[in-house]
């Protein structure tokens, strides 16, 4: 089986010291969540597979971090985001078959956090 997930959304950042060579931000947004899965119709080899699509929507995206000028051109530093999310659509594709969408109706919450190092190139 297979499986991959994209995150698509905007989002508003507000620097609490622009300009400034430490410059700390924090950002609200939104946005979309498609997870993509294929899995064997039978593990024992009969052809063909089941395709899976789960749509839904990211809200709130809440971001932080601190810019750290390096130059006047570009900035390094630490950043930390938090978003919840619920699909809210499944469109399934069985073996050899025709794809139906239909409605999550028991929706589940679920999220994602991230922390790493963001650059900023400034032209």
């Amino acid at each position: 089986c297979s499986a991959f997930d994209a995150r698509f959304g905007l989002a508003v950042r507000f620097h609490l010291a622009p300009g400034a060579r430490v410059s700390p931000w924090l950002g609200l947004g939104f946005g979309i969540e498609v997870l993509d899965a294929t899995y064997p119709a039978d593990p024992l080899g009969t052809p063909g597979a089941w395709e899976l699509q789960w749509i839904g929507l990211e809200f709130p995206v809440l971001e932080g971090g601190l810019d750290l000028a390096l130059s006047d051109l570009f900035t390094l530093g630490p950043y930390a985001s938090a978003t919840l999310a619920q699909f809210t659509s499944l469109s399934a594709k069985p073996p050899g078959g025709t794809a139906t969408t239909s409605s999550v109706d028991e929706r589940a919450t679920h999220g994602w956090v991230q922390v790493g190092l963001r650059a900023t190139l400034r032209l």
